[in-house]
């Protein structure tokens, strides 16, 4: 079993970061993200093909839906 963590920070505007290792973590964007019906799609500014996660009722993502 393998278990990979994620971790974005989500902006009310709609936008997300996924490198909160670097010094602009704040700032920068790394792309946008929506949620419908309890499933959130990510979509990447740098070309990266975009992903969905379904959400757990306790608002953690759950599994990357394919």
């Amino acid at each position: 079993m393998q278990i990979n963590n994620i971790v974005l920070y989500f902006r009310s505007d709609g936008t997300f970061n996924n490198t909160l290792n670097k010094t602009d973590w704040k700032t920068k964007v790394s792309g946008t993200y929506s949620i419908i019906n309890n499933t959130v799609q990510l979509s990447f500014k740098n070309g990266q093909e975009s992903k969905k996660y379904k959400l757990a009722a306790n608002s953690n993502l759950k599994a990357r839906l394919v």
